[in-house]
């Protein structure tokens, strides 16, 4: 999932000391976990596109 790929990269960003950066990938991968829980509550599968 990319929100698990954009976490990895904000942790690795805060281990090098990037807090600014690490504070934006901690933002992109909130909101790729609530577009994925839009996508679940309307009925999102995988190969079917999402239209939330």
């Amino acid at each position: 999932m990319a929100n698990m790929r954009y976490r990895h990269f904000g942790v690795q960003a805060e281990k090098e000391d990037y807090s600014n950066v690490s504070c934006l990938f901690s933002a992109i991968q909130h909101a790729e976990y609530i577009h994925v829980q839009v996508c679940e509550v309307c009925g999102y599968t995988l190969g079917k596109r999402c239209t939330a």
